[in-house]
């Protein structure tokens, strides 16, 4: 199997925006990227989750982040509409978000090792 997502993929999401590029890489590179997984599947279409840890407060409770993505359509046009990436940082819902960047450019850069899972935890899980 191959990549969820191409970098093409990130780059159209973040309309063409380099600092959350740049701000998501360090992010991913960093490690701050703790889980991911798909929590719905339609079809070709898959909703991923992931918690990622917040760069401004390392015990506090990490973000969910959610991504959309069709299978179903080429590199380049898989990431569905802005309104199916979401983060519950302030900058969350737009395409400037870096957490949501990072966890696409793991989808990107993973070879499909993403397993169907959901989240359960608790306001300390990551401490």
């Amino acid at each position: 199997m191959t990549q969820i997502l191409s970098v093409i993929d990130v780059m159209k999401a973040t309309e063409g925006y380099i600092r959350p590029m740049r701000e998501g890489e360090e992010v991913l590179q960093c490690g701050l990227v703790i889980g991911v997984g798909i929590k719905e599947r339609k079809g070709d279409e898959l909703q991923v989750h992931a918690l990622v840890m917040r760069t401004s407060g390392l015990r506090q409770t990490p973000y969910l982040v959610q991504v959309w993505v069709d299978l179903g359509k080429e590199y380049g046009e898989r990431v569905i509409g802005e309104e199916s990436r979401e983060c519950e940082c302030p900058a969350g819902l737009s395409e400037k978000c870096k957490h949501v960047v990072a966890v696409m450019l793991y989808l990107a850069r993973s070879v499909a090792n993403v397993s169907t899972y959901s989240f359960h935890f608790c306001c300390c899980c990551c401490i």
